[in-house]
């Protein structure tokens, strides 16, 4: 088989081909529920379980590859070995995280929606330990798609993200009658043992293909706990960012029904416009900057830093302008059917635009924050994350007490152009100046065009 990489551009294929899926799970669940209770619900429980998802996965990459392609080196089938150890004791340690947020949940939850023990139901928290289910399984999940795509099963690893939504959309529509918003919390569960025994199959060819399959495998393997301690600050770090998630979530649920689904929805189209422009230039430079920074090849990533980011600053100016334009078409083009009312579509735009900083800059932190982690810059990752996390949840107390739902919007674009700011300043202090703003210049017309077109929008939105 052949072990030569994808370009980034298939990537973004089948990334696309599961943001329809996606997509398709969102556009179902939003005309059956709109922005009603049972939704705020969904979020402000689905947040919850993606605050350990999202910062575990995240935080895994750094740790896990460099120490699986040193055992390629040192020995046949060492790499093999390591993965295998690794998927079984991050499994154990995924599902000790299961079983305390199973005795968590009757207290975690009402903090989390801001409402009182009694006002919070057994199918609040039975919806919630669902989808925590998904928890072991997606970090099993995981482990493999970096092994594999340490060897270069980019295709595969895609492609399973499509089968984990293809499951979980037919298994929320499958379960409709009489299951009501359970059926969401068996459909998040469902998706994600799909994902995971798909990926067991190749994961279990690949090994055989090399004759290392590890067993019996071990949980004392000290290079799996190296790559834990090794990832865990990061992790932590994650954790701290993904905090203010749930804080909003919080304080948007404390305004009333349906502002969390606004929320929601919102977070949903921007984090996927960001994402399907950004997913596949990211997951191949980051190998090429970490190989970089072991070699301390300060210019070679100052390039292809640089390359990453005009390119996704050249794309996203016309769609800005596209966005303020005509962003609400798309909302009820695929949105605006059963109980999502155009009210509800009027509500999410006009949060969307309050929430444009993430379209621009969800990617970029993600890349910087990988630089950082290819240098091993683990204490400044953590001491920004405290900071910004500390930052965001005073931001969001401040601007909803002076500017009430709006405010409480907007201080997610500040917040992430300050983070931006802030890492970006860190980088050119490692690795020199990375100067954007001259080679974007070299594209003047298209920018000089670009920018005036954001500000024509601009003056058509407000005056």
């Amino acid at each position: 088989m052949s072990t030569r990489p994808l370009p980034s551009i298939f990537i973004n294929v089948l990334y696309l081909l599961n943001l329809i899926g996606g997509l398709s799970f969102q556009v179902y669940i939003a005309a059956r529920y709109g922005a009603s209770h049972a939704m705020d619900v969904f979020i402000v429980t689905n947040t919850i379980v993606m605050l350990f998802i999202a910062s575990i996965v995240s935080s895994l990459a750094g740790g896990f590859i460099p120490l699986f392609t040193r055992k390629q080196k040192e020995e046949k089938g060492g790499e093999w070995r390591f993965s295998g150890n690794s998927l079984a004791t991050m499994a154990a340690a995924a599902t000790a995280m299961l079983v305390a947020l199973y005795f968590a949940a009757p207290f975690v939850l009402p903090l989390a929606l801001g409402r009182g023990r009694e006002a919070v139901t057994g199918a609040d928290v039975l919806l919630l330990v669902l989808q925590g289910a998904s928890i072991p399984l997606t970090i099993m999940s995981q482990v493999i798609i970096l092994s594999l795509n340490c060897v270069s099963r980019f295709l595969v690893t895609g492609f399973s993200s499509i089968v984990n939504v293809s499951f979980m959309l037919g298994a929320a529509v499958m379960m409709e009658g009489g299951w009501g918003i359970t059926s969401l919390g068996i459909a998040v569960m469902s998706g994600a043992l799909a994902q995971l025994l798909f990926l067991l199959y190749f994961y279990l060819r690949e090994m055989r293909s090399a004759d290392a399959i590890p067993w019996p495998v071990s949980l004392t393997d000290k290079s799996v706990y190296t790559m834990m301690a090794h990832s865990s600050t990061l992790m932590l770090a994650f954790m701290l960012f993904k905090v203010g998630d749930l804080v909003e979530r919080g304080l948007a649920n404390s305004l009333g029904e349906g502002y969390v689904s606004y929320i929601g929805y919102s977070y949903r189209l921007l984090t996927v416009g960001s994402s399907l422009l950004s997913v596949g230039l990211i997951t191949t430079a980051f190998p090429a900057l970490s190989r970089m920074a072991a070699e301390n090849n300060m210019e070679g990533m100052r390039i292809r830093i640089v390359g990453v980011l005009k390119t996704l600053v050249l794309v996203l100016i016309p769609i800005t302008v596209w966005f303020f334009g005509e962003g609400d078409l798309i909302i009820r083009l695929f949105f605006q059917r059963g109980q999502f009312t155009a009210h509800t579509t009027a509500m999410v735009f006009q949060t969307m635009k309050y929430q444009v900083g993430i379209l621009w800059f969800s990617a970029v932190t993600t890349l910087f924050t990988q630089v950082l982690y290819s240098f091993k810059e683990i204490k400044k990752v953590l001491m920004i994350a405290a900071v910004g996390s500390t930052s965001l949840i005073l931001l969001k107390y401040a601007f909803m007490y002076i500017g009430g739902f709006p405010g409480l919007a907007v201080s997610t674009t500040v917040n992430f152009i300050a983070f931006t700011v802030v890492l970006y300043v860190v980088i050119e202090r490692r690795i020199g100046t990375l100067g954007l703003l001259e080679h974007i210049g070299k594209e003047r017309r298209f920018a000089t065009a670009a920018i005036l077109l954001v500000a024509i929008s601009f003056l058509v939105e407000y005056f």
